[in-house]
């Protein structure tokens, strides 16, 4: 059997929330297998840090404050993708934000704030770099949602909701660009040890030391890392058929009966 080609040598590679947790680990997998990367996030120092990690590993990095909720930040990122690398094969919809709050106290403001954040500014990106995909050719675009897209939970419907909707602008931009040889793939990952994690992944520990594997078969969380294994895997040439699907990374959470 030949080699599998997980190599992104000459690939530029968008990254948006690149500044810790999944965009962290995602923007190194990518630089170790040779992209180029112009990547986002809030967090100017934070993002300087680890575009610092990236260009250790050899690639070329273009690290750009911004704040994805807002359009002129998300034309401000793609101008300078196309000014500094002339396109882009590979858009990473990362960033997003988890809204906690019960439905009957739920608002149209925070609703949409959510929506804007964590659905709508993939759209808008993507809208943006479907042209230089196109013409590049094996344009891939990977958002990464959650597990919460398959089952309810309590307190944060908002972002629950906002995820359904991320799995479902994949397929459909999947079904309209596919022709166009850009793929469109969703990852769902389970609970994630990130900075916006950290008092939900406490909680989960502690009851998973006490022997509740219910809530997870393996008895973890889940490592950015591993998220981002998955996430260098559909944007490779190793998955240059697969297009429209929702992996779950989750440690088998979702084949279990619900808690």
């Amino acid at each position: 059997m030949a080699k599998i080609n997980t190599s992104l040598e000459d690939k530029v590679a968008i990254v948006t929330g690149a500044s810790s947790g999944i965009g962290r680990a995602s923007t190194l997998a990518y630089a170790a297998h040779g992209a180029n990367l112009v990547i986002m996030s809030r967090g100017k120092e934070r993002l300087q840090a680890v575009a610092k990690e990236a260009e250790a590993l050899g690639a070329e990095v273009l690290p750009i404050p911004g704040d994805i909720g807002e359009e002129a930040d998300l034309q401000n990122i793609y101008d300078h993708t196309i000014d500094r690398f002339g396109g882009v094969d590979i858009l990473l919809n990362n960033a997003a934000i988890g809204e906690g709050m019960m439905m009957k106290n739920l608002t149209y403001e925070s609703f949409e704030r959510v929506l804007r954040i964590n659905t709508f500014s993939g759209i808008r990106l993507a809208q943006l770099c479907r042209k230089s995909l196109k013409e590049r050719g094996n344009g891939v675009i990977v958002n990464i949602a959650s597990d919460d897209c398959l089952y309810p939970s309590v307190g944060v419907g908002a972002y629950s909701m906002s995820k359904i909707c991320q799995v479902h602008f994949t397929k459909q931009l999947a079904v309209e660009w596919g022709k166009d040889g850009i793929r469109v793939v969703c990852i769902s990952p389970s609970l994630t040890r990130t900075a916006m994690t950290v008092d939900w992944v406490k909680g989960i520990e502690a009851e998973l030391k006490k022997g509740d594997y219910r809530l997870n078969p393996m008895a973890r969380v889940c490592e950015p890392e591993e998220v981002a294994a998955m996430v260098l895997f559909v944007s490779s040439p190793a998955a240059s058929f697969i297009n429209g699907y929702n992996y779950v990374v989750d440690g088998g959470m979702a084949a279990q009966a619900p808690i």
